[in-house]
């Protein structure tokens, strides 16, 4: 093993190795990328990889937890594995949480919590990743809270990290538990730890978040789960900032009701101003990026007035916002509109001609379920929104009275944004059009590389034709047997779309193409895509995008 890893350990996608002397097998003829298929290997059907961990020129490592157990799995650059080690995981589920590895440049750190009963306390730890012995070295405890304020099951916390744009740092952060002399107190309490790659703790703040205006909740919505992690990035200098939304209450109308107030934590202290101007449409839940020295966020919006579209389903564009953290300094907050060219942008007729009447309506043209999915830096203060639109559509079933629900996801969806100003450099949007009944091998994956951008994602449903050209829109599609398929464009013309390529074809997959699945880095033109399906089967793809 020390041998297979020998020599520093490098979280980048540096395989530095020829295609020719790959022994997996190699597919197609694209003209954008170099597809290179590892073999089929077989698997307990419930059995899925939760984390690439390490990869260098040998290869590299994943994570799976399968039947209570860590499984860390080794494979050389065949795609093929030659080594795995178990280790038994026996903590109780309520006492327990384990977020799985926060990944730096060159090292992968797990962050696990722990309620101690006995202690009436809740901790933290931190653990480097040992890649040469195929194991998580001990646990550094790096935080603990004592006494009457601690949960008793863990997962109440909203454990989580954000790692730094250059990876140079990172924040583990928690909710505190309210005493029992204060469970009325409606103000909600985080601890934020801040620390670098070698895992010297640079600085912890105990936020009380709190505010004139009414309830502040972090994240916006106390009844998502999973709010304040959208709503945590952390900048390069190791400054950490949030968003909540403050709530007055019943008897007061929406514009006084809710607020947003936007936080900045650091060694100092923290500070919160209000993000004003945010009234002027209803803004859904912001999702929040750590940049070089700020932060930016973005979120649909409907309009007001367009009381006939629903509230949680429609959208007439998205809010951006970037701030440098000076308390003195006012947001740039930028309303960007759907308007008519793009909403029809690379359209089946059938949309174009809803478009059309729509804007014609009092409602006017909108996007279906439009989801920020994330950011990426492009340089220069610009950043690509990442966004998919689709509609999720329930309807009762008399005969087998149940209720089945249909998942849609139509488009991929691109803004190029400078960040200093808020304006759109340009837009584009990919057809997909992927429909199933159980929302499994839907999404995208996406790199961008020598000046394109490259779209692959599921095309098993309904999505391929040998002449289809985006005029053509996604009702013109063939039925075939499962393709995985590529849409590359150019960002200098990036509403003229490459025609579509068949990448390979594969049985059913039933991963969701996401950033998890899709292990690569800014500074390479390769990737690495896991694939399971429904047949008890996984398999890694290595792509080298031209």
């Amino acid at each position: 093993m020390k041998k297979y890893l020998a020599g520093a350990i490098m979280l980048v996608l540096a395989i530095g190795i020829v295609s020719e002397s790959f022994a997996q097998r190699k597919t197609g003829r694209s003209k954008n990328v170099d597809v290179w298929m590892g073999s089929s290997i077989k698997k307990d059907a419930t059995k899925k990889m939760s984390q690439f961990l390490v990869s260098n020129a040998n290869g590299y490592i994943t994570h799976a937890f399968h039947n209570r157990q860590d499984i860390y799995t080794v494979y050389d650059t065949t795609l093929q594995p030659i080594s795995s080690e178990r280790f038994d995981r026996l903590q109780s589920d309520d006492g327990y949480v384990n977020k799985g590895f926060i990944h730096l440049k060159d090292k992968a750190i797990r962050l696990t919590g722990k309620t101690l009963n006995y202690d009436k306390a809740n901790t933290v730890y931190l653990a480097e990743f040992d890649a040469e012995a195929l194991k998580v070295g001990e646990d550094k405890e790096v935080s603990r809270v004592d006494g009457n304020g601690f949960f008793a099951n863990y997962n109440d916390a909203h454990l989580n990290h954000a790692v730094s744009e250059d990876g140079s740092k990172f924040v583990v952060y928690f909710k505190k538990a309210k005493r029992p002399d204060k469970l009325d107190d409606p103000t909600q309490a985080f601890r934020f730890m801040v620390f670098d790659a070698d895992l010297d703790k640079k600085w912890q703040q105990d936020v009380e978040f709190r505010s004139g205006d009414g309830v502040f909740q972090v994240g916006g919505s106390e009844w998502k789960a999973d709010a304040p992690k959208a709503a945590i990035g952390i900048a390069n200098n190791g400054t950490v900032y949030c968003w909540g939304r403050t709530d007055k209450g019943d008897g007061y109308d929406n514009d006084a009701r809710y607020h947003v107030k936007l936080t900045k934590v650091n060694a100092e202290g923290f500070e919160t101003i209000d993000l004003s101007g945010d009234q002027e449409k209803k803004i859904r839940d912001w999702t929040l990026h750590g940049t070089e020295s700020g932060m930016i966020m973005a979120a649909n919006y409907m309009d007001w007035e367009n009381d006939t579209k629903s509230w949680l389903e429609k959208s007439d564009g998205f809010a951006f916002v970037n701030w440098s953290g000076a308390v003195k300094q006012r947001p740039v907050f930028k309303f960007i509109e759907f308007d008519d060219d793009y909403m029809t942008l690379h359209q089946s007729k059938s949309i174009v001609k809803r478009v059309d009447k729509d804007s014609k309506g009092s409602a006017g043209a909108f996007e279906d379920n439009f989801v920020i999915k994330g950011f990426q830096n492009l340089g220069d203060d610009n950043y690509l929104v990442l966004a998919e639109s689709g509609l999720d559509s329930t309807k009762f079933n008399a005969h087998l009275d149940i209720n089945i629900s249909t998942y849609t996801r139509r488009d991929a969806q691109f803004f190029s944004v400078n960040s200093r100003d808020g304006s759109v450099n340009w837009s584009t949007r990919v057809p997909k059009f992927q429909e199933n009944k159980t929302g499994e091998g839907l999404g995208y994956i996406c790199k961008v590389a020598n000046g394109k951008l490259h779209v692959v994602f599921n095309g098993q449903f309904s999505s391929l034709e040998k002449e289809w050209t985006p005029l053509d829109g996604v009702d013109k599609f063939d039925k075939m047997d499962n393709p995985i398929v590529l849409v590359t464009l150019d960002m200098d013309k990036p509403r003229e779309l490459d025609r579509r390529e068949k990448l390979w074809t594969s049985e059913k997959t039933k991963s969701y193409f996401e950033t998890s699945q899709f292990h690569t880095t800014n500074d390479s033109n390769e990737g690495l895509l896991y694939l399971d399906d429904e047949v008890g089967k996984e398999q890694f793809v290595r792509l080298i995008f031209k």
